[in-house]
Parts: structure tokens; C-alpha cells; sequence
């Protein structure tokens, strides 16, 4: 018995099996770059998210502090003017304390650094 030769013709047998294995390899590598790239865009979005939350958390911090100096000023201006009695100076410093807890206590000083003045606490001077 003789083996018949099948009609092939023998350039197009590799093609036949290399070209779907080129297509799968293909399809996967485009496949995994999709998902790198979906990754760094996730990546991406979420740094630039938390920028923008330091940059809102930055600028609220700079608001807080900016007014508490403002107030500061306020009442000292306000104590050394003499416009600002007992009872008033009392609620204004309570509520710099209430509106500022890094604010532990309030001394007012005269030109030779001498605390005239505590709150909370008592008076000195």
C-alpha cells in the first residue's frame, strides 16, 4: 500500500496554520495594552484627584488661618483701643477658642511683653 498524497500545495500549509495563531497573538497584545492603558488612566485619575483634594484641603487651611489672624488682629485692636469691655472681649475670645481649636489661649501683652491679659484663665497685670 501506497499513501496517496493529499492535494497540497506546499507554500500555503505554514500560512494556513501560522496566520490564526499571528491573529490570536495579536488580539491578546492588543488586548493587554487595553488594559494597561485603562490601568494608567485609572491610575492618572485618581492622582489627579488627590491633588485636587490637597489643593482644596491647602487652600481651606490657608482660609482658617488667614481669618483667625484677622480676628486676632480685630480683638487686639479693639482691647488696646479700649473699645472692647470685659464682658465683650470674654465672648470674643470665646468664640476665636470655639472657631479655632489649634487656639488654646489668648495672652495680651504689653510693649515690654508683660501679660496683661489671659483668656481663658485670669487676669494679670
Amino acid at each position: 500500500m501506497t499513501e496517496t498524497a493529499s492535494p497540497r500545495l506546499p507554500g500555503l500549509q505554514p500560512w494556513y496554520w501560522t496566520a490564526p495563531r499571528v491573529a490570536i497573538f495579536l488580539f491578546v497584545a492588543v488586548l493587554g495594552a487595553l488594559l494597561w492603558l485603562l490601568h494608567r488612566q485609572e491610575i492618572e485619575e485618581q492622582r489627579t484627584t488627590l491633588i485636587s483634594d490637597i489643593l482644596w484641603v491647602e487652600q481651606n487651611l490657608r482660609f482658617q488661618l488667614t481669618r483667625g489672624e484677622e480676628q486676632l488682629d480685630q480683638i487686639g485692636q479693639d482691647y488696646f483701643g479700649g473699645n472692647l469691655g470685659d464682658g465683650r472681649f470674654q465672648s470674643r475670645v470665646k468664640s476665636l477658642l470655639l472657631n479655632h481649636p489649634g487656639v488654646m489661649q489668648l495672652l495680651m501683652l504689653d510693649g515690654n511683653g508683660v501679660a496683661l491679659r489671659a483668656a481663658p484663665g485670669r487676669k494679670r497685670g
